[in-house]
This record gives C-alpha cells, structure tokens and sequence, in this order.
C-alpha cells in the first residue's frame, strides 16, 4: 500500500471530536469489494461453473494476479497482498442442475455395476455349465471307450467260439467219417464172415448128402449136451410106447432128473 497516494485519493481528515471529515475511510472497503467482485464477475464470466465449484485455489491464484493489475486500486495506492476464496456455492436451483448429471452418473455407475455383476454371474454360470459339459463329454467318451472295449471283447470271445465249434464239427466229421469208415469194414467183415459161414455150411451139407441117415444121426448125437440127449431118449421111448409094456425109473435116475430141472 501507498498511504500517501491513498491520501491524496482520500479524504482522511479528523474532527475535533475524532470521526473523520468525509466518508471516504468508510466508502473505501467498498470499493476494495467492489474490485474483487468485478475481478471474480470477469472471470466467472469465462470460466466453467463446474471448474469454479471443484477449482476454487486456482480462481482466487487468478483473481489475485487480476487485481494485482486493477487500475481502480492502483489509482488509490492499495495492493492486493492475498486473496483466496473459501467457497463457491451454487442457488439451490443451479446446485439441483449440477446434481442431476452427476446423480445420472452415479445410477449409470450403479447400472454399470449391477450389469458387470450381473455379466460375471452369467460368465461364472456359462463357465460352470461348460466344465459340467465338458465332464459330461468325457465320461461319455470313458463309456464309450468301454461299451467299444466290450464290444471287442465279445467279438473276440464270438471268434474263439466259432473256431471252437468249427474245431468241433471238424473233429465230429472226421469221427463220423471213421464211424462210416468202420461201419463199412465191419459191414464187409460181416459179409465176409456170412459168406464164409454160408460156404462152410454149403461144405457140410454137400458132404452130409453122401453119409448114411444113421451115421448123420450120430454125428448130431455126439455133439448134443447130456440134457439133449436124455431128452431124445425119452422121446424114442414115447415113440415105442406100444411097443414097450412096463418102463420103471429108478431112485438116482429121478433124483437126476429133478436136479436138471431146478
């Protein structure tokens, strides 16, 4: 401040009863307002009100280089040391106003969340639901593996199978070609035996027709059995019955005979 510059500006002037001769000393904070106001007026005027709500330092930093260079104060000899602005407060219509964007701002923030949230839950979900698909995939490929292993298997067991039955039916077509084969030698071992037999008796017979009745009879009687024999003589004695008057049997010849009979 220059006081005699202010002096010459202003009148400061007391009266004998010590208040002062005029109102400048009064009026002169006025015009140090009026100067600050016009200053910040200005520079409202071109900056942005949200830049003036949230960057009230960097306001006052500039209205104080404005005023440092104020003609009106520099006429009176006053300089600016420090200014700051403690607030900018907005009318309650202007505060609704900038409150709007910002309550839009933060439900959009809040949607967002909810969005992202809503969008992890379905990624966590489409996650779950693809390791359960891809589990599924390969427990069906292990069935499939086994169902195919057993198909193998019961291919292979089917194989050995049918080889055995082949095997098998091999085996019974040789048996029952060695069964023909021993059927047609016993067949001809039979024949054999029959045309042996049949020519033995043919033999016999040719050679009997020259013996005598008699010395036939004989040769039968000498091959007969004890049993056969007693018997043909009871049959020559039924024969000669007529011829015979009185035939007695005696004790051991009965005894004989019922011991052939038991």
């Amino acid at each position: 401040m220059q006081p005699k510059t202010l002096a010459e500006q202003q009148n400061f002037v007391l009266l004998p009863n010590g208040a002062y001769a005029s109102e400048d000393p009064e009026r002169l904070p006025i015009r140090v307002l009026n100067a600050v106001k016009a200053q910040f007026r200005a520079l409202l005027q071109e900056a942005d009100l949200r830049e003036v709500l949230h960057g009230t330092e960097q306001l006052s930093k500039t209205a104080r280089q404005g005023l440092a260079a104020a003609p009106s104060l520099i006429a009176l000899g006053i300089e600016i040391v420090d200014l700051a602005l403690l607030a900018a407060k907005p009318t309650p219509e202007t505060s609704r106003a900038l409150e709007a964007p910002m309550r839009e701002e933060i439900l959009k923030q809040a949607d967002d969340a909810t969005y992202a949230r809503r969008n992890a839950a379905i990624a966590q979900e489409q996650m779950i639901k693809e390791s359960e698909l891809r589990s599924e995939l390969v427990i069906e490929q292990k069935k499939r593996q086994v169902r195919e292993t057993e198909v193998e298997s019961e291919r292979v067991i089917l194989e050995k199978r049918q080889e055995i039955q082949t095997q098998e039916l091999a085996g019974n077509v040789r048996l029952e070609e060695q069964n023909a084969e021993l059927v047609r030698l016993q067949s001809d071992n039979r024949k054999r035996e029959a045309e042996v037999r049949a020519y033995a008796v043919q033999t016999l017979v040719e050679a009997m027709k020259s013996l005598d009745p008699r010395a036939q009879q004989a040769l039968l009687l000498g091959q007969a059995s004890p049993e056969t024999l007693l018997a043909l003589g009871f049959q020559n004695i039924a024969d000669n019955a007529a011829k015979i008057g009185e035939f007695n049997f005696s004790p051991d010849l009965l005894r004989q005979l019922a011991g052939k009979s038991k």
